[in-house]
């Protein structure tokens, strides 16, 4: 049986069920097609590797499986015989995604993204920064989900890059699902995943241009939590840093393309560096966002 999602504006055709929404109008023409198969022993799976090979590379999680992707258009995944589903599902979703769409030419940002309906921010920085709970906060507060984690923009002579909606979830730690549980209601998890539990978010919007960047650093002891724009190298060395699995730019053959959709983001996208406290209650960090945002991006005003 095969599948239909659409995810990241690339009509999908999968022989595997993902928690994905179905493609609302299946296109005769997939863009990319995801196969299965599964081994019968697990020697291929004994330690993990990405190797590239023309247009395909290929990315061994050891105990998992192998995904190979070519050319963005496919992604072949070869089973380990035991492999747990949701294991299989969380590498295929993340870093073979991401790999497909660096494939594809996208600027592919290790960030969250929400729209206003009109204008995007994207929250970019390392795991563990807070990504999904500001964006699980910023949706309680009115904002759409776009995408989680892996936020892809796409981009267009004389136009800022446009991020495209995808993973339509939050993962949470226990302590931050209470914490915005709190403040909002979030629908039931569906799992619980190292340590993270995943939960749907209520709706997704359509593909928004990009009005802003926040790069989210945590402040030192003793300083304020603070908002500075970047500039110049600074800029851009912020963007290359939470480029979505920047090491694999070059087993794909797109360094130098990355460079330079990272230029053109500069020119009609701000970047943010956010300095927060971790101990700030969480109210009084959002609204100084909101105004920040408004004033700097326009986000929020309509």
């Amino acid at each position: 049986m095969t599948h239909r999602y659409r995810l990241f504006d690339i009509e999908i055709a999968s022989d595997r069920a993902l928690a994905l929404r179905p493609s609302p109008m299946p296109s005769a023409d997939p863009g990319l097609y995801i196969r299965t198969t599964i081994a019968q022993d697990d020697a291929a799976f004994a330690t993990a590797r990405i190797v590239a090979s023309g247009a395909a590379v290929t990315m061994t999680i050891a105990g998992v499986a192998q995904y190979c992707i070519t050319g963005g258009t496919h992604i072949d995944i070869h089973l380990a015989p035991r492999a747990a589903a949701e294991e299989v599902d969380l590498f295929l979703l993340g870093s073979a995604m991401g790999l497909a769409l660096q494939q594809r030419g996208l600027l592919v940002l290790h960030a969250n993204a929400v729209s206003d309906g009109e204008r995007a921010l994207a929250f970019a920085g390392p795991s563990g920064a807070g990504k999904s709970t500001l964006a699980a906060h910023l949706v309680g507060a009115g904002a759409t989900l776009l995408s989680d984690d892996l936020c892809a923009c796409r981009l267009s002579p004389q136009q800022a890059p446009v991020a495209l909606p995808g993973l339509a979830r939050f993962r949470l730690t226990d302590e931050a699902r209470a914490m915005v549980g709190a403040r909002t209601a979030l629908p039931a998890p569906t799992a619980l995943h190292r340590g993270k539990h995943i939960i749907p978010a209520p709706k997704t919007g359509d593909a928004t241009p990009l009005a802003g960047i926040y790069i989210l650093r945590r402040a030192k002891p003793g300083q304020a939590a603070s908002f500075r724009r970047l500039s110049g190298p600074e800029a851009m060395k912020g963007l290359m840093e939470n480029s979505y699995r920047g090491q694999y730019l070059d087993l794909t053959g797109t360094t130098r393309h990355h460079f330079d959709h990272c230029i053109a983001a500069l020119r009609s996208v701000p970047i943010f560096a956010w300095h927060r406290r971790w101990s700030d209650d969480p109210d009084e960090a959002l609204s100084g966002l909101h105004r920040h945002a408004r004033a700097q991006t326009g986000f929020g005003h309509h």
